[in-house]
């Protein structure tokens, strides 16, 4: 399914651990007392922009930790959490939504190979087939899709 092929494409690129949020508790496996970073990791980036990843950040970042929220929901969602938990544990919760300063340190980074994308995209489209592919959901295992105009 499309899980598993982000999973093993993840791993494959390096990806310390990876699980199914279906089928495992993410907060307990990561944060948990025996689970990948016990007690809760130093800096959480929040990139999938859907309510429950963003409820779930809050949850797995350490006491004195950073949640970096990345990832970007439709106007009008709404997120729940704790402002005692909040406060009790000091997190920092900060909004990142990205800037024209990015795009170039992106680009050098990779056009000198540091970052290999080719292996990310996961299929290509014309031009023409772009508009639906933007207003239907991805396709199972689908990670990126780079639309190729045709030239003539």
């Amino acid at each position: 399914g499309g899980w598993i092929d982000r999973h093993c494409r993840a791993e494959d690129l390096g990806a310390t651990m990876t699980m199914d949020p279906t089928t495992a508790d993410v907060i307990d496996a990561i944060a948990g007392p025996v689970g990948l970073v016990p007690g809760g990791v130093d800096v959480v980036f929040e990139c999938a922009g859907v309510r429950e990843t963003v409820e779930q950040s809050m949850r797995l970042a350490r006491a004195g930790g950073t949640v970096v929220i990345v990832g970007v929901t439709p106007q009008g969602v709404k997120a729940e959490f704790e402002p005692f938990d909040l406060l009790f544990r000091e997190l920092k919760v900060l909004g990142s939504f990205l800037n024209p300063y990015t795009h170039r340190r992106a680009a050098e980074l990779i056009a000198s190979g540091t970052i290999e994308i080719d292996r990310l995209i996961s299929r290509q489209v014309s031009l023409e087939e772009a508009p639906a592919v933007i207003a239907n959901p991805p396709a199972p295992g689908e990670v990126k899709v780079l639309v190729v105009p045709r030239r003539g």
